[in-house]
């Protein structure tokens, strides 16, 4: 079988209509390990540049701002280092904006000169040991930022390097880990802050009319402080400053004295953990300074902003979901609407994600909704019978499932709890009774069973029979097997290695039917009819084999086992669909452990093959395929549980997928289902997040 394999994550070099299609948080793929962002513009046309430093792949990845906010690609520069920093700088006045980085572990720095066509001419030079921060600035005074500050972490030294060739250095103390150049006490002159991670202090140095630079201040600070923001945060025309304290937890607020001294006027630990970056901004509009702070804690990782008044930082943060690890932020205008909006680098997720100000201190849509303890799956239907969809999460990390009846308008109430008495994987919808009316039934992963719950039809449920299926079954499907009218059932069984297949009697009740014994660990079952004989088909994903099973159906409920086909790596979800409008079925999955999506055509007969494979992010779990840009193409939406996104894969009419967007979810999203639940006609997605217990609710536009 041929296996075409692209890695599209990686050579996406333009925007996809798709980031406009949603209301929702976006999010760009970088390089390997983003580790600073800069914004300045760098192709002269007006237009906002986000310029990139990806530490493991030695590249400067650039994206220019559109109107709307989103970003397009403009730009890869390969670098001869591992650049750890990132600035632009008109570094030899012809008006063209320069790029330079700091190379970690070449002692280096790499200076980018521009030319008119956009190209870049690398030029490198070297610096002290272990240079961990870069910024451009215009240190004398003639008008250019042509001024480079390095500092090196290894060596506790500011190095300064001048247009005119002049070159500077400056002492710091012990393991400095982030430079910011600002005029402290408003002379006119630019001065110098550090952070000092092994001696737990902040210097200031002062720059003297000689160009010389004074040390003013030693500052004590908390644990391991990482980065410092200047500002006046009391109004008082002083300068005040903030420090990040990466191993305690905190970010410690000083007050600025007419006397040049600073005294702690606050810390701020409420839901930090590793607080990395901290920028101020008036975020509310309220002429004052507030803050957001990049906290790093893995999958749990957040951006924390804190509201600002003249009596200090109001507690009770208000807090976003972040990507993985947050190393960077930025807050800037990226839209020019005059309000202020987040640029968030994530080093492990491996993207750069858009926070768009609302004026009132608040980021991005209003799109979550709480949902229960652990909430590992979603899935919707009309409960209630009012035209609206509504949604339904298994809850792994209790045992119950939580109902969330639609408004009609993308919102939804609170949610009703049905405890099942034992923990569930995942819940369908489906009439088992025949009622009309959608019932509910539960895979209970520690009990070995499966809930039957009856619809009432008003969006409440009975809770109802149980049955035991196999050893820890990981979802339920829903069909009429053997075509006589009635919904009968399909279960994975993750512990026994087999699937349990349950026919439906009418009223709700089922008998057993058949065990299907596949591969190890079976994690989903698509049903369809992939051979045009008018009896459903079925093909069992396994997480923990290279293959996925066939058994074409015998229209009695029983199953033949016709053969396996090899995918290359373990599966989390499987799909059955004409993705290539050719008439016959295909097959879609996801490579749970691979970090890819594969396609296979199908021939009409039961056969598959020509298996495309697509790279997305981390642990690519369930899939839903619907057409999401209005083009009559189906387009495939993954959760990417280690990136905290979703993502969207745009289809073409020959079958084929190209990148389309990331959009932000909440912390380890875990399952997705895609509906319309704002009643206008366009498919939206809902996804269940098991880390925040919530519900996103990505709404097309």
């Amino acid at each position: 079988m041929v296996i075409y394999s692209l890695d599209i994550r990686q050579t996406v070099h333009a925007s996809s209509d798709i980031y406009s299609e949603f209301l929702a948080i976006p999010s760009y793929p970088t390089g390997g390990n983003p580790l600073s962002v800069s914004v300045y513009d760098v192709a002269g046309d007006g237009l906002k540049n986000i310029i990139i430093a990806n530490y493991s792949n030695k590249k400067v990845t650039i994206y220019t701002t559109s109107v709307n906010g989103n970003l397009e690609f403009h730009k890869e520069i390969p670098v001869s280092g591992h650049p750890s920093g990132v600035t632009a700088g008109d570094f030899n006045h012809d008006f063209i904006m320069d790029i330079a980085t700091s190379n970690l572990n070449e002692n280096t720095m790499s200076v980018f000169l521009g030319d008119v066509s956009g190209n870049y001419y690398e030029n490198i030079y070297k610096t002290g040991s272990k240079p961990i921060d870069i910024v451009a600035e215009d240190m004398d005074g003639n008008g250019f930022r042509d001024n480079i500050v390095v500092l090196s972490y290894a060596e506790d030294m500011i190095y300064i390097y001048y247009n005119s060739g002049i070159f500077k250095k400056v002492g710091t103390g012990e393991a400095p880990s982030s430079i910011k150049v600002y005029d402290v006490n408003k002379d006119g002159l630019k001065d110098f802050i550090t952070t000092n991670s092994k001696e737990n202090t902040v210097s200031i140095f002062l720059q003297n009319l000689e160009g010389g630079f004074n040390l003013s201040n030693n500052i004590n600070t908390g644990t391991f402080p990482f980065d410092v923001i200047l500002g006046d945060f009391n109004s008082d025309g002083i300068t005040d400053l903030g420090v990040t304290n990466l191993l305690e937890g905190s970010v410690y607020l000083f007050t600025g004295l007419s006397n040049g001294s600073f005294v702690r006027m606050q810390a701020l630990n409420e839901g930090l953990y590793h607080p990395s970056r901290i920028v101020s901004g008036d975020f509310n509009n309220d002429n004052m300074l507030d803050i957001a702070i990049a906290d790093m804690n893995g999958l749990n990782s957040t951006i924390t902003i804190y509201t600002g008044s003249k009596d200090g930082f109001i507690s009770h943060p208000y807090q976003l979901i972040s990507g993985v690890n947050p190393i960077s932020i930025i807050a800037e205008d990226i839209t020019s609407d005059g309000i202020l909006d987040l640029l968030v680098l994530n080093e492990q997720s491996h993207n750069i994600i858009v926070y768009q100000g609302n004026g009132d201190g608040s980021f991005g849509p209003s799109n979550t909704y709480p949902a229960g303890n652990g909430a590992h799956w979603v899935a919707s239907g009309d409960f209630n019978l009012d035209g609206n969809a509504d949604l339904v999460t298994a809850n792994i990390g209790s045992t119950d499932i939580s109902v969330l009846l639609g408004n009609g308008d993308g919102s939804f109430k609170s949610p009703v709890l049905y405890d099942i008495g034992t923990t569930v994987h995942a819940v369908t919808p489906g009439d088992v009774n025949g009622d009309g009316i959608l019932d509910l039934v539960t895979a209970n992963f520690l009990s070995n069973k499966i809930t039957i719950l009856f619809g009432y039809g008003d969006g409440t449920f009975l809770i109802g029979h149980k049955y035991i299926v196999g050893s820890s079954p990981l979802l339920v499907r829903i069909d009429d097997l053997n075509n006589d009218g009635i919904n009968d059932l399909v279960i994975p069984i993750y512990g026994n290695n087999f699937t349990t297949v349950l026919i439906g009697k009418g009223n709700g009740s089922f008998m057993y039917k058949a065990f299907l014994f596949s591969g190890r660990a079976p994690s989903d079952v698509a049903i369809s009819d992939i051979d045009n004989d008018g009896i459903k088909d079925l093909i069992i994903s396994h997480l923990f084999t290279n293959y996925i099973t066939i058994f074409t159906g015998n229209g009695n409920g029983t199953f033949f086992k016709k053969g396996n086909i090899n995918v290359t790596g373990g599966q989390h979800s499987v799909l059955i669909k004409d993705i290539n409008s050719d008439g016959k079925n295909d097959i879609v999955g996801s490579l749970f452990y691979d970090d890819k999506i594969f396609t296979l055509f199908g021939s009409g007969d039961g056969s598959f093959s020509n298996m495309h494979l697509y790279n997305v992010g981390k642990l690519p779990s369930t899939i839903a395929l619907a057409d999401f840009n209005n083009d009559g193409f189906d387009d495939l939406a993954v959760v990417c549980e280690l990136d905290n996104v979703v993502t969207i894969l745009t289809g073409q009419a020959n079958g084929n997928f190209s990148y389309g967007a990331d959009f932000v979810a909440g912390s380890r999203p875990a399952a997705l289902v895609a509906d319309d639940f704002n009643n206008d006609g366009k498919t939206d997605i809902a996804v269940a997040n098991w880390y925040s217990n919530d519900v996103s609710i990505l709404l097309r536009k």
